[in-house]
């Protein structure tokens, strides 16, 4: 009998690798019954478009939003992250995020937190993480639908694992005695998103350092599967199906397919506001470089900012302003035509520059060059620090950072400089971007989806 399996997607990044990767064609006829529960209408639409009559695999709409929360759930459950964060076995990049970027507030509830803080010991955090258990499990909401779709799986994959809402269908399935698993999909969802709740059977992950950090974070979970697939985004990237000429990309955008392309990234989101410093090195470009390059400015998905799109149109060298909420018909909803302008994006680029994205992982696959901002030119230059920060504190970052794959700027004469460098063919850094994907990917190969297949093949 096939075993049936319920996976709860609901995010871009989520939804896209069902629709998008070679997936849906590979697992055709394997020893498995998916769903993927998701939240956004038009990845059903979409999905059943493209494959029409799937034999095991299909999507289904689940409106997450039904499950109801108390305000003490929130509370409690941040007070977990807080108590966590400040010991031994907390996220150092949460720890700055509330020492150094969040705004210190005066209100009872802030009492509170402090007050618990005042008293953190192994004693309090392990009362903490039962308290969330036993008050997430009694506040949340009956679900009628959600208890139907329990009832005919025999195994749920949470996709969005930390959040909130995907932690209400962990305490469901610990209700209903359902096993699930969590996969981690972003390689920074461990340090920078909450703490999980609920402790799963098993974990998805990308390698063993993904691995590492769980068991630093979660000692509570030595006993649970890790299991190491890989980065099965990678999937999308290398499909040849939404793949296109360079030629016919770059001439779609305007551009010259001899000249040098650069992808500047924007916001990941807000947190820093790139938008500075590429009005300041595009203001101070040098009169060879605006005769060989051309740019593609692409914002992260909730990036916002008025306004940007009619700055860049002051400025001699040619620009194209890639929006992909311009493709979005719906909230974390990706067209075809945003995938395609994502994966050539990436594919004829030659370099991209940001500040401190997993983008530079994306680049780094494809053996492309990343230059890393490591400075801030906005008025009174606020997050100057919190930039610096990200690349000798933030735990996903960091490691990046170690081996050695990106350029590091401090000036837009030294962004310059580099680009000028790299024109020259003296890019040196091949190997350790290899090195780098390994260490991080689990393979620099495409091998993700067919490790995520025999995962679920022998649930």
């Amino acid at each position: 009998m096939k075993k049936r399996i319920a996976i709860f997607s609901g995010l871009i990044y989520s939804d896209r690798y069902f629709i998008y990767s070679d997936f849906p064609d590979l697992i055709k006829n394997e020893d498995v019954i998916i769903t993927i529960y998701t939240n956004v209408k038009s990845n059903c639409v979409e999905f059943e478009k493209k494959f029409p009559n799937h034999p095991n695999l299909s999507f289904s709409y689940f409106n997450l939003k039904d499950l109801f929360y108390h305000k003490v759930t929130f509370f409690i459950r941040r007070l977990n992250d807080k108590l966590y964060d400040k010991s031994f076995f907390g996220s150092k990049t949460r720890k700055y995020f509330t020492d150094h970027m969040y705004e210190v507030k005066r209100s009872f509830v802030d009492f509170l937190y402090s007050f618990f803080l005042f008293f953190n010991s192994t004693f309090i955090r392990s009362l903490s993480r039962k308290l969330n258990c036993f008050i997430h499990l009694h506040t949340v909401k009956k679900n009628v639908e959600l208890t139907s779709i329990l009832k005919v799986n025999d195994v749920v994959v949470l996709n969005w694992s930390y959040n909130l809402h995907n932690q209400s269908i962990a305490a469901h399935c610990l209700k209903n005695k359902t096993p699930f698993f969590y996969h981690i999909q972003g390689f920074d969802n461990i340090t920078t998103k909450p703490r999980f709740i609920f402790k799963p059977k098993g974990i998805l992950t990308w390698s063993k350092r993904m691995n590492n950090d769980i068991l630093r974070l979660y000692p509570e979970y030595k006993k649970i599967s890790l299991n190491e697939i890989g980065n099965i985004q990678f999937d999308i990237l290398k499909n040849d199906k939404f793949q296109i000429s360079k030629k016919e990309f770059l001439n779609n955008i305007g551009f010259d397919e001899n000249k040098f392309t650069i992808t500047f990234g924007l916001g990941s989101p807000n947190l820093f506001q790139e938008e500075y410093m590429l009005l300041e090195w595009l203001a101070n470009l040098t009169e060879d470089l605006i005769g060989e390059i051309q740019i593609i400015v692409r914002p992260h998905p909730a990036f916002k900012i008025n306004n940007i799109e009619n700055e860049l149109m002051n400025f001699d060298v040619p620009i194209h302003y890639q929006n992909p909420n311009d493709d979005l018909i719906e909230n974390d909803y990706q067209s075809t035509q945003s995938i395609k302008n994502w994966i050539n994006t990436i594919q004829h680029s030659d370099l991209l520059i940001n500040t401190s994205s997993t983008l530079s992982l994306d680049f780094s696959f494809f053996d492309k060059p990343v230059i890393n901002i490591n400075y801030d030119s906005s008025p009174g230059m606020k997050n100057d620090n919190h930039i610096k920060a990200v690349q000798n504190t933030w735990e996903h970052f960091v490691p990046i950072i170690n081996h050695n794959v990106l350029y590091i700027v401090n000036s837009y004469i030294e962004i310059n400089d580099t680009v000028t460098l790299l024109l020259e063919k003296k890019d040196s850094k091949n190997e350790v971007r290899k090195k780098l994907i390994r260490d991080i990917c689990l393979n620099d190969e495409n091998v993700a989806t067919a490790n995520y297949i025999a995962f679920l093949n022998n649930l």
